[in-house]
């Protein structure tokens, strides 16, 4: 097969002077502007708009939402030879080809370990990922901080109370099991808070108040080097 280059050249055009097609079918929900608008701050561009020559100039193949984010800036972008109706193929096919695309879970995982950033909203599309694809890591967590240690102990010494009889324990109920996930910073908390349905603020959780589901979930943690996963761990005792 012989496979034609429709490529004609690769141009530095400000943004606002771009066309916009009028039959683009893609649209851009809040979330994603903000993902995009990250990592643009944090990366820059590094891959090119798509257009092709019309009378009434460069008409936007792929990329509106990148030709949105800021008018005045020269964005790169590629000119292609094409007629109307093969750019029509290219853009109702571009964005679903690389859909059909699978994830390798290793491997994600492993990017998923080495991937830092500081956007809230990168963090929420890559934990987002993350549960879309299934990646699931569970990871040795260490000792838990002094403070949860002090509640588990506390705890500890409440059943033994009512082992030995204690007339002011024997009818406490909330005491048994909790859930306790132990976060590197108050983003990831909320992440997983959010995923469980909890409250925000919500510090002692009763494991028996909490469905998880069969889909695996993980959410994308970082550690003071910008490294390593977590994922919620049973334990027993009391924590935020």
């Amino acid at each position: 097969m012989k496979i034609r280059d429709r490529i004609k050249s690769l141009r530095r055009v400000r943004a606002g002077d771009l066309v916009p097609n009028p039959r683009n079918w893609r649209t851009h929900p809040q979330e994603q502007q903000d993902a995009l608008r990250g990592i643009l701050a944090e990366v820059g561009y590094a891959d090119a708009l798509i257009a092709r020559q019309t009378p009434d100039g460069l008409m936007l193949i792929d990329g509106h939402l990148r030709a949105e984010i800021d008018a005045d800036a020269k964005v790169p972008v590629l000119v292609l030879d094409v007629t109307e109706e093969e750019a029509d193929k290219i853009m109702l096919t571009l964005d679903p080809l690389a859909a059909m695309a699978e994830a390798d879970e290793q491997r994600m995982a492993e990017l998923l370990r080495c991937v830092d950033t500081e956007c809230d909203a990168v963090k929420t599309m890559l934990g987002q990922l993350a549960s879309d694809v299934g990646v699931y890591e569970r990871v040795n967590a260490g000792p838990p901080p002094e403070s949860v240690a002090k509640n588990a102990a506390e705890l500890d010494d409440i059943k033994r109370q009512r082992r030995d009889g204690n007339e002011a324990t024997a009818n406490k109920n909330d005491t048994e099991r909790y859930l306790v996930v132990v976060f590197a910073t108050r983003e990831q908390k909320e992440q997983v808070l959010a995923q469980l349905g909890l409250p925000d603020d919500e510090r002692y959780v009763p494991a028996e108040s909490i469905t998880i589901k069969p889909k695996r979930i993980m959410v994308p943690t970082r550690t003071t080097q910008g490294r390593g996963t977590a994922a919620p761990i049973e334990h027993s005792g009391a924590g935020g």
